[in-house]
């Protein structure tokens, strides 16, 4: 009984960290997916994910100056 109770426990953990992890990887938008454009070549996908984070770094900075220069006047 206490292993069967221990494996369901096991199963139910795996499964919420699963569920989060999914949640967070989509919120990155690096979740591989009919979303993310097909590249035929491995390097050619990693270099779409470098830029993908680049331009959302680039973004946040920007974002950031721009509350930063509002709040200041």
């Amino acid at each position: 009984m206490r292993l069967i109770l221990g494996t369901l426990s096991l199963l139910v953990v795996l499964a919420v960290i699963g569920v989060v992890g999914r949640k967070q990887l989509d919120a990155l938008g690096l979740r591989s997916g009919a979303e993310q454009p097909a590249a035929a070549t491995l390097p050619a996908q990693s270099a779409a994910i470098q830029n993908k984070a680049r331009d959302g770094a680039a973004a946040a900075l920007q974002q950031g100056a721009q509350r930063a220069s509002e709040a200041s006047q």
